[in-house]
């Protein structure tokens, strides 16, 4: 492959895994009214836990297995960034819009929740590229295989807010969902089917890294909170 078409797949990976993120910022920052009723609340929640199937299965190991005998190992990670922005694109455009409000700020709360909404937003994508940016792309595989380089060896990071809870993008994605300028009924549903998505991920996720990691994972664990930061940052001592 040469390195113009390597260069081609490090920017597919940045669209891929900024331009849903985008587009979600501004259904979640301007969400729409329409005249849904409790048929389409149920058509939402089908078409989220979906997507939450999907992208679910999409991060387990047997999937991972699949994935690298159909592209190559190098190519999993680009090929879930792909396939998950694709899948959340779909969801937002499938939305259906529900008739309903719960808020909408005006004058000073209207900048006040806007800040708040997207200082989370923020947060997540900090917490997101904070361990290592090429990664969360998918492109770092295929940035070592362009330069003949061997993965390292998997560690804990405790950069950052990884310091303070072991799911800072998931702390934040909350926020992130439930806070803004409006809220309506379009939005409180796609908030709530998110959350209940999060809680689950977050277990899943935790028990797969233990796999993963081992006992420096379960030191962690015991020290540092699932979700609700801790103010000091946790620094795990010398090992005997």
């Amino acid at each position: 492959m040469r390195q113009i078409e390597y260069g081609g797949l490090v920017l597919w990976g940045i669209l891929a895994f900024h331009l849903p993120q985008l587009w979600l910022i501004a259904f979640l920052l301007f969400p729409k009214t329409g005249s849904g009723t409790w048929q389409d609340v149920v058509f939402n929640a089908l078409l989220f836990s979906g997507w939450g199937l999907v992208h679910s299965a999409l991060a387990r190991d047997f999937s991972h297995k699949a994935m690298a005998r159909l592209v190559g190992r190098d190519f999993v990670k680009l090929l879930y960034v792909s396939i998950a922005g694709l899948t959340q694109c779909g969801l937002i455009f499938f939305w259906r819009p529900l008739a309903g409000d719960v808020w909408h700020a005006e004058g000073l709360w209207w900048w006040v929740l806007t800040v708040a909404f997207l200082a989370a937003a923020g947060g997540v994508w900090v917490s997101s590229i904070l361990l290592d940016y090429m990664e969360t792309l998918g492109v770092r595989a295929i940035i070592r295989r362009m330069r003949g380089e061997n993965p390292p060896p998997l560690t804990l990071s405790l950069k950052g807010p990884y310091a303070h809870c072991r799911h800072p993008v998931y702390f934040f994605t909350l926020i992130f969902l439930w806070i803004g300028p409006s809220m309506n009924l379009t939005r409180l549903v796609f908030a709530a089917m998110g959350s209940i998505y999060i809680v689950m991920g977050m277990l899943l996720e935790d028990r797969d890294t233990v796999r993963t990691l081992g006992e420096d994972y379960e030191e962690y664990k015991k020290n540092v909170p699932i979700l609700i930061p801790r103010l000091k940052p946790w620094r795990p001592g010398p090992k005997r």
